[in-house]
């Protein structure tokens, strides 16, 4: 999160804006994975719901808001978990595939805790 921190202030100058935009983006685009897979899993409108659900969730709000690491290790760890589980329901195929996948998860699991 500091990285994320330091990027977004020297691309949009040394504001507390710079600073929580991190935040509000990795809210919102996990919105948008959740809404993905979601619609994948179960269809559009169910999909899009979730998504919208989780945005304006009133316990997500204020991560949302808040200059720390909660919002961007709930993204890559979402992110991670989607691919774990696609890993398990994708159908039998060569192993080198699954160990990409899987590596794939475990290094965005990782980037959660930078």
């Amino acid at each position: 999160m500091p990285i994320a921190i330091i990027l977004s202030s020297e691309a949009f100058g040394w504001t507390e804006l710079s600073a929580r935009l991190v935040s509000a983006a990795s809210v919102i685009l996990t919105g948008v994975l959740l809404a993905m897979i979601g619609s994948r899993w179960f269809g559009s409108r169910v999909g899009w719901t979730a998504g919208a659900a989780y945005v304006l969730s009133p316990v997500v709000r204020p991560i949302g808001r808040a200059a720390e690491i909660e919002a961007l290790h709930g993204l890559f760890v979402t992110a991670a978990a989607v691919l774990a589980i696609e890993l398990v329901l994708r159908k039998p195929g060569k192993a080198l595939d699954r160990a990409v996948i899987g590596g794939v998860a475990f290094g965005i699991a990782l980037l959660g805790a930078l």
